[in-house]
Parts: structure tokens; sequence; C-alpha cells
């Protein structure tokens, strides 16, 4: 405990701007989901199917970020200025490319939403609300990776600052175009939000000293082999993450309308706690990161099982609140009396999945920090498509559980993915002194 307890300080330290941006991210959803709701269960349902697409592609561009972090933690821990602002045109130039295949594989999604068997009036209102939408994934794409560049040299604030702008522009674009353009106009008002978000974010990477330091003497290499490999294997193990939370979000919806309604608010909730655990992730990955660039493998280990015992931790706290608090919440979230009731068990099995889940996101991110790939990749399309899916098939589709049974598979399927991951970990630390 005596070693860990500065770590654990460090971590949150470095950590908790970049809890509250992350979570930022999570507010604009579920300001969206607050207001469009007071339009009744129809038009947010449509708006759930719509985010039920739109979402997996959009995160799926994030998690090609992930080499950015890696790359640029391990030059700043030899304090290489040059490499560090070579990793971010590298993660500019790989942003750019990942957005814009975002933007183009997203528009005509609503196909997919026909192909598993959604009904048609709800599709009908769904797609203009995805076409709001899907500008928004090259924004958050760009945002990110100047977020995850400054993050892996320790400058977490200004990712902050951002979201909280980027949150005030939302809520007062839900107040102009809700009333107007329903559902449509609060898809619009974040899309907006995150082109704002973006702008702040790049204007404060490229006056960074690192950046002036490029201009001054030769240019280091760009390192996009890395930032691509890492990317492209991160890129695919958060869509196997998120595919799999959207084929359960679409197996709520064929379960019935007020079905996908908890589940869509019950998910945002866990997504909103689990931002608390991507935050100490990506601090875990800066720290980690660093330690391996040095070569150091004991302390590498070391923050690997500071960063995890520190986030389940405070996970679990979070979750123990949450289903403490569950009927307040509930109520907050569905004025509707019935769909409230549906709610408060949901929160029980969610919040024991989710200290698994936020144990699979450090063990993730810090196996990425140490520039492994395809290895983690493999352990999540284990986990979430070989565990999660069938068995919320099974369970929620086969038995009485409904919206309830989708969760505990969500609860098995982060189960087998963490610890998974922690046997991959443990073999890579094993020359640890």
């Amino acid at each position: 405990m005596s070693t860990l307890l500065p770590i654990w300080r460090s971590l949150l330290a470095l950590a908790w701007p970049i809890m509250l941006s992350r979570i930022g991210i999570l507010v604009l959803m579920l300001v969206d989901i607050r207001m469009i709701g007071t339009l009744g269960a129809t038009p947010l349902a449509a708006f759930a199917l719509a985010n039920s697409v739109f979402l997996p592609v959009m995160v799926t561009g994030i998690g090609c970020m992930t080499g950015v972090i890696a790359v640029t933690a391990q030059r700043s821990g030899t304090n290489d200025a040059p490499g560090m602002a070579a990793a971010f045109r590298a993660g500019l130039i790989w942003a750019s490319i990942v957005g814009l295949v975002a933007v183009a594989l997203t528009w005509n999604t609503h196909h997919i939403l026909r192909l598993v068997g959604q009904e048609e009036d709800l599709i009908a209102q769904a797609r203009p609300i995805l076409h709001m939408l899907v500008p928004g994934a090259l924004f958050q794409v760009l945002f990110v990776t100047c977020a995850f560049w400054l993050e892996g040299t320790r400058r977490s604030a200004p990712a902050l600052i951002a979201m909280i702008a980027a949150n005030l522009v939302n809520i007062a674009g839900n107040s102009l175009l809700i009333p107007t353009m329903g559902a449509e106009g609060g898809a619009l008002a974040t899309t907006i939000a995150r082109g704002v978000a973006l702008a702040i974010m790049l204007g404060t990477v490229l006056t960074r000293p690192e950046m002036r330091a490029r201009r001054d003497g030769p240019p280091a290499p760009l390192p996009l082999r890395p930032v691509i490999a890492i990317g492209a294997a991160g890129g695919v193990a958060y869509l196997f993450e998120t595919g799999a939370f959207a084929a359960l979000n679409q197996m709520a919806g064929l379960i019935g309308e007020r079905a996908l309604a908890a589940y869509s608010i019950a998910h945002s909730l866990e997504a909103l706690i689990f931002m608390t655990a991507l935050g100490l992730s990506v601090a875990a990955a800066v720290r980690t990161g660093e330690a391996f660039g040095r070569g150091d493998l004991k302390a590498t280990r070391t923050e690997i099982v500071a960063a995890t015992s520190l986030t389940c931790l405070t996970i679990g706290l979070a979750s123990l609140t949450l289903v403490l608090l569950s009927g307040p919440v509930s109520a907050f979230f569905a004025p509707d009396t019935s769909l409230a009731a549906r709610l408060v068990p949901l929160f029980v099995v969610l919040g024991i999945s989710l200290i698994f889940d936020a144990a699979q996101a450090v063990l993730g991110q810090c196996s990425r920090a140490m520039g492994e790939s395809w290895q983690t990749t493999l352990r999540y399309f284990l986990g979430f498509w070989c565990v999660m899916i069938p068995m919320g098939y099974i369970l929620g589709m086969r038995t009485d559980l409904d919206e309830m049974g989708l969760f505990v598979a969500t609860a098995l399927g982060c189960i087998t993915t963490a610890g998974l991951l922690a046997l991959r970990l443990r073999h890579l630390t094993r020359g640890a002194a």
C-alpha cells in the first residue's frame, strides 16, 4: 500500500481533468436524452436508434487514435520534443483519414437498422437524426487526437476547458433547436458543439513549445507506422467493444420500445460513470508508456497494478452511489413512472459490470502503451463477441429477463475481457525484478 499511494496521488492529479473531459463527452448525449425525452418515448427511441449505428463508427475512429498517446508518452519519457511534435503530425494525418472514412461509412448506416428488423416508422425518424450527427464523427476524431497528444505530454486541462465550452454550446443549441426541429435539432446542436471543442483544441496544440521546437530545428521522422499500427488495432478493439454494446442495443429494440428506452437510459449512465475509468486509463497509459519507454519493466508493472486497483476502487464507489440513489436517478431521467420502475433493478447489475468494464479499459490502455496491438485486440474479440453477444441473445431474447439479461451479458463479457488482458500483461512483464 505504501508503494501504491504515491502513484495513486500522481495518477489522480493527471487523471481528474481527463475524467471530467471524457464525462463531458457523455454529458453531451445525456443532455440530449433529457431534453429530447420531454418530447416522448418515440423521439427518444429514434434518437437512441440513430446513435446505435453512429456511435460504434465514431468510437472506432477514436480507438484508431490510441497510437498517438502511446507514441507521444514514450517520446515524452525521454524528453524528445521534436519527436513529440512528429507524433502529433502523424496523428493528425491519420485522424483526418480515419475521420473522413467514418463520415462516409456512417452516412448510410441506417440500412443496418432495416437488416436487423427495426420498425420502418422508427427507421424513418432515425435517419435524419443520423445525418445531423454524421459530421461530428470527423470533429470528434480530430478532437481526441489533440487531446491524446496533450495528455501524452501531461497536459490534461485543455480538453476539459474545451468540453465545458462544448456543453454550454450544446445546451444553448438544444434550447433553440429542439422546440422547432425535434430530435434532429438535438443532434445538430451536438455536432456544432463538437466543432467548437475541436477549434479550441487545435488552437491549443499549435501554440505549444514542442511545435516551436519543430520549427527551430530539423523535423523528426514521422512515426506513422507505430501510430497507425497501434491505432488500427486499437480501433478494431474499440469496434469489437462498441459493436457488442450496439448489438445489445439492437436486441433491446427488438424486445420492445420501452425496453429500448430503459436500456438506452441505463447504458448512458453506465457510459457516464465509465468515463471516470477512461480518464484513469489514459493517465495510466501515459505513466506506463513513460516507464516502458525508459526500459524500466519493474516500474511498468507497478504502474499497471496501481492504476487498475485505483480504477476498480473508484468505479466501485461510484457504482454503489448509483445503486443507493437509483430511485431519484430513475425518476429524473424517466418522468414516465413505469419506465422508471424498469430502471431501478438494472442499476444493481450495471454496478457490478462497471467494475470489470473499468478494469479492462485500464489493462487495455496499458498494453497499448507498451506497444501491444493485435494481441490486445484478440482478447477484446473473445470477451465481447464470443461471450457478451451470445449471452445477450440467450438472456435478453430467450428469457423473461429482457433488458436485465442484456446487462448480465455485459458483466460476463467484461469479466472475460479483463481476465484475459490481465494474463497477457502478466506475461509481458514477467521479467520484472
